[in-house]
C-alpha cells in the first residue's frame, strides 16, 4: 500500500486506501479522520445516542452541513482600520546616538513605556543623548 494513497484511522489506528476513508464531525471546528467500519459504528452509537440509550459518551451529536471550499468575494472580506496617531497629537523629542552619530525622533509620552528606547541605526542604547 503506497503512503500518498492510503491514511490512518484516527480511532482503530488501521491504515485504509485513501477512497475508503471518511471525515465524521468531531465538534463544532474539527473532524475525524476515520475508515469506513469506525465511520459506521461512529454513526450506529450517534444514533443511538439521539434515541435515548445512555452509556456512549464522547460521541458528537452535531448535524452540520459539508465543509465547503468557497472563495469570499472582495465586499465579503473587511478589514479593521488602522488607527494612525496624529502629528498634533505626538510629543517628538529628538535623540542623538553618539556612538554612530544617528539622529533620530522617539515619542516621550510612550518611550520606555511602550517600547524600549535604541538607536535605529546601530541596535545600541547606551551612548544615547537627549
Amino acid at each position: 500500500m503506497e503512503i500518498r494513497n492510503s491514511r490512518t484511522c484516527e480511532k482503530c489506528g488501521n491504515s485504509s486506501p485513501l477512497n475508503k476513508v471518511k471525515l465524521f464531525p468531531k465538534d463544532k471546528e474539527s473532524n475525524w479522520l476515520v475508515c469506513e467500519e469506525c465511520c459506521e459504528k461512529l454513526k450506529v452509537a450517534a444514533d443511538k445516542l439521539k434515541t435515548g440509550i445512555e452509556g456512549h459518551r464522547n460521541i458528537p451529536m452535531l448535524k452540520r452541513e459539508p465543509i465547503r471550499n468557497v472563495v469570499k468575494a472582495k465586499e465579503e472580506i473587511k478589514a479593521k482600520p488602522i488607527q494612525v496617531e496624529k502629528k498634533e497629537d505626538l510629543d517628538l523629542q529628538v535623540v542623538f546616538c553618539s556612538r554612530c552619530k544617528y539622529k533620530f525622533k522617539i515619542n516621550v509620552q510612550r518611550a520606555d513605556i511602550c517600547f524600549r528606547v535604541f538607536c535605529p541605526f546601530c541596535g545600541k542604547d547606551d551612548r544615547l543623548i537627549k
